[in-house]
């Protein structure tokens, strides 16, 4: 609450430090994998990475050919 207090600004710096923690602390787990298990970790990296891009890819998609079929009929009318 009293980030709250101190203003929009005040959040966005806490919350932009939040997000750099998080971030740390995922790339201490991931190294701390890759050392235990070098090829295995590579292997994760690398097919997270795949999903990821395929998740976004098929997101992508979807909302383009969910676009397609919500035309309205009354904008393609001529004036």
């Amino acid at each position: 609450m009293e980030v709250v207090a101190q203003g929009a600004e005040a959040v966005k710096r806490y919350m932009a430090k939040r997000w750099v923690d998080h971030l740390l602390e995922e790339e201490r787990r991931s190294t701390l994998e890759a050392n235990v298990h070098p090829q295995t970790a590579f292997l994760m990296r690398n097919a997270s990475w795949l999903n990821n891009w395929v998740s976004g890819l098929a997101g992508a998609v979807a909302g383009y050919l969910a676009a397609e079929t919500s035309k309205d009929p009354m904008l393609d009318q001529q004036l």
